[in-house]
């Protein structure tokens, strides 16, 4: 069977979680009890839940729809979607501080973190991993990479938390005037060539993670750098048909669903919507991400849900294609192709307030018959 994790976990977890509503409700939604679940073969039965569900969910009953226990969560983020996440118990809930530490981050390191301390979970959960293993923090946030350059510079930053473009752009800004050693990127594709390119040119040494705002960590890569090592002590992750549920055979690529074993949000068979497949040499690890089971895309750190941007396109009476593509070193734009002519500026304002980001340019395409998203980049293919 495509998993990674102990089986045996998820079943001493599920009757843990017996009296949860979170637990109890995707078990419902399946038309099954925890009686029910003896084996594999039976957990397999519970739907995969998708981000698009939740969101769903959330917005009929929010914030939470009744199924999360206000008393143990400290604070609350909301992705897009929008989707509304929740830090449970501190350390252990993210649980990046073991990534990190396999990257070689630690005391004595000055780190900074450049992902958004608003809104979203992602700089909360590297503030809470940096906290743990006593190296200290520069909660930088979105910011310009020029003033990145310049604060790495002014604090003697040793190691840099955040994407591989972001990265690249404050590295070119210093101009070899740094003492950044190494960094941790989520959120965009890093290939070996990237990572080679930031080894001899930068002389930093770059490693890549996996999570969500959901579950925190998923997978990280290991001082092997082949393959990331999936945390099994808090995930049990499947890689199954998209859409069906079904284990893939194999090593074969599929969309990747996890079970968080938390009692906070003890999420059965959330389905990510990313594909990968399990490293054929190193079971404990996935060999990758390799883009996404949906029309669903992320752009510099931030997803734009397919449902998300249908819904967009509704409200503002359009019928669009949004094309992401590769443009210099790496770095995505994004078009906007409208079926006819609209006011641009409209268009970018609502497009910028629902996602965060901006058109790199709108034109008209006549031949557009209904709202889509299509990935043109070339280096997500990329090993």
């Amino acid at each position: 069977m495509a998993f990674i994790g102990e089986f045996q976990a998820v079943l001493d977890q599920l009757h843990k979680n017996r009296e949860e509503p979170l637990q109890q409700f995707f078990l419902k939604r399946s038309n099954m009890s925890l009686e029910d679940i003896r084996s594999y073969e039976d957990f397999i039965r519970i739907k995969p839940f998708t981000k698009g569900e939740l969101s769903q969910l959330q917005t009929e009953n929010p914030p939470f729809a009744g199924l999360i226990d206000k008393g143990r969560i400290s604070k609350i983020f909301q992705s897009p979607g929008p989707i509304y996440n929740v830090k449970g118990e501190a350390f252990t809930y993210y649980r990046f501080h073991k990534a990190l530490e396999m990257a070689g981050f630690g005391a004595g390191d000055i780190v900074l973190n450049t992902f958004s301390y608003h809104l979203s979970p992602a700089g909360e959960m590297f503030d809470d991993a940096l906290l743990k293993i006593g190296a200290v923090t520069f909660p930088l946030g979105p910011t310009g990479s020029d003033k990145a350059a310049e604060l790495a510079a002014a604090i003697g930053a040793t190691a840099f938390i955040g994407t591989r473009t972001f990265l690249l752009k404050t590295l070119e800004h210093l101009q070899g005037r740094h003492q950044i050693k190494k960094a941790y990127l989520i959120a965009e594709k890093l290939t070996e060539a990237d990572r080679l390119m930031f080894q001899q040119d930068f002389a930093v040494a770059a490693f890549q993670g996996y999570g969500t705002a959901e579950v925190g960590l998923i997978a990280t890569e290991d001082s092997r750098q082949d393959g990331m090592v999936v945390d099994g002590e808090a995930i049990f992750l499947e890689i199954v048909e998209p859409g069906s549920g079904t284990p893939v055979p194999g090593d074969a690529t599929g969309e990747a669903i996890v079970t968080f074993l938390n009692s906070t949000t003890p999420y059965l068979r959330l389905a990510t919507g990313d594909l990968s497949r399990i490293h054929p040499e190193r079971p404990e690890c996935i060999a990758g991400i390799f883009g996404r089971a949906d029309s669903s895309v992320k752009v510099k750190g931030v997803f734009v849900h397919f449902w998300q941007f249908e819904s967009l396109c509704q409200r503002l009476e359009i019928k669009a294609r949004l094309v992401v593509e590769s443009a210099t070193k790496g770095t995505d734009r994004i078009v906007l192709l409208v079926a006819e002519a609209a006011d641009e500026k409209k268009l970018s304002a609502e497009f910028k307030q629902t996602f965060g980001l901006t058109l790199g340019q709108i034109k008209v395409d006549g031949t557009i018959e209904k709202s889509e998203i299509t990935d043109n980049r070339t280096h997500l293919s990329e090993r």
